[in-house]
């Protein structure tokens, strides 16, 4: 029995012209995202509203960089590296 995860089915994106990360796709349970410095640090936290195809978090407080993102619920997770411009 293998689980299927949705949350490879996200695409996550940082939008450089108005400085959000986007989360694009279908969420089917609370998702949590939480976005990580380089080094390591919990930047932003906060979830996800799942009746919503597109979410965007306002990251326009954020200096310049990479940075990793994590997507969570129901023990499926999704990380992936962004580069907020």
């Amino acid at each position: 029995s293998t689980v299927e995860n949705n949350l490879d089915a996200l695409t996550i994106f940082a939008l450089g012209d108005s400085k959000e990360l986007v989360v694009r796709g279908q969420l089917n349970n609370e998702t949590v995202l939480n976005l990580y410095d380089v080094q390591g640090r919990n930047i932003v936290s906060t979830s996800l509203d799942q009746t919503r195809i597109e979410n965007r978090i306002d990251v326009s407080n954020l200096n310049s960089g990479v940075y990793v993102v994590t997507v969570q619920n129901n023990g499926q997770q999704k990380t992936q590296k962004v580069i907020i411009k």
